[in-house]
């Protein structure tokens, strides 16, 4: 598993949260991370979601790998929280 090649976007259904791809093979799988789960697990707050996540990019994408394997995507998503992006 890997991150796809679609690019990240901050979500304008869920305020304050980026989503970003993973792909199972062939499938795309849906990942939203929220701004506050991501200045939680990486430091103080500085910079909007995109900025962190493209700060910490394999670390959030590993954890949505992590939680995809460990949860699958409940609700067609996975969703992040601070404690899924520290190994």
């Amino acid at each position: 598993m890997r991150l796809s090649g679609e690019e990240p976007r901050l979500d304008e259904g869920a305020a304050g949260c980026l989503t970003f791809t993973i792909t199972d093979g062939h499938i795309l799988v849906p990942c939203r991370v929220g701004h506050a789960a991501l200045q939680d697990a990486f430091g103080p707050p500085g910079g909007n979601a995109m900025t962190i996540f493209r700060a910490h990019r394999d670390a959030v994408v590993d954890g949505a790998i992590r939680r995809y394997e460990r949860s699958g995507a409940e609700g067609g998503v996975v969703t992040l929280t601070a404690a899924d992006l520290t190994p």
